[in-house]
């Protein structure tokens, strides 16, 4: 009698550990970085394969400039939210807020950082973020201990970002 008390006293506190411990934060993981990082990128963008460098400073500003293809090399596109530059061969090209299209690749990726991380939960690959942006969902995957983004994905705009060499910026260097 008194094993199978134990035994159900037992397994409902365990039921309870496990129900209550889903899709929490664990109190040892990181929150993931948004801003204040510089990076080597891969991206996956409807249909196109990029690569390059990418750098969000703390004031929001997003810079991406791209490696490959050849035919893009040394292209840099910044973006704030209010003000976009394109600039290629020492041209610059300022681009009104009102002309860059909603689906544009460096608007989906500053509308995904700049968005408020909530709980997530921790996975094989990583502290894993969902949510919804703009209409659209999105998964971040970050490293539990650092914070620092290792992929991030907007399947609604054909849109998969792989984060390499990540490094936190600082004053000296934004």
């Amino acid at each position: 009698m008194k094993h199978r008390l134990l035994f159900g006293i037992l397994t409902v506190v365990l039921c309870a550990a496990m129900l209550f411990g889903c899709g929490k934060k664990p109190d040892d993981a990181a929150t993931p970085v948004t801003a204040g990082f510089t990076c080597e990128v891969g991206i996956a963008y409807r249909g196109m394969n990029l690569k390059g460098q990418l750098s969000r400073a703390q004031d929001g500003r997003l810079l991406v400039t791209l490696s490959e293809p050849p035919s893009l090399g040394g292209m840099a596109i910044s973006w704030d939210g209010e003000e976009m530059a394109m600039e290629l061969g020492g041209l610059q090209i300022p681009v009104k807020a009102e002309n860059v299209p909603q689906g544009a690749l460096i608007k989906s990726l500053l509308s995904v950082l700049t968005t408020e991380p909530t709980d997530g939960e921790l996975a094989d690959e990583g502290y894993t973020v969902q949510g919804e942006v703009d209409g659209k969902a999105y998964t971040i995957v970050c490293a539990p201990d650092t914070g620092l983004i290792r992929s991030l994905s907007v399947p609604d705009d054909e849109l998969t970002v792989t984060f390499n060499e990540t490094a936190l910026l600082t004053s000296v260097t934004e």
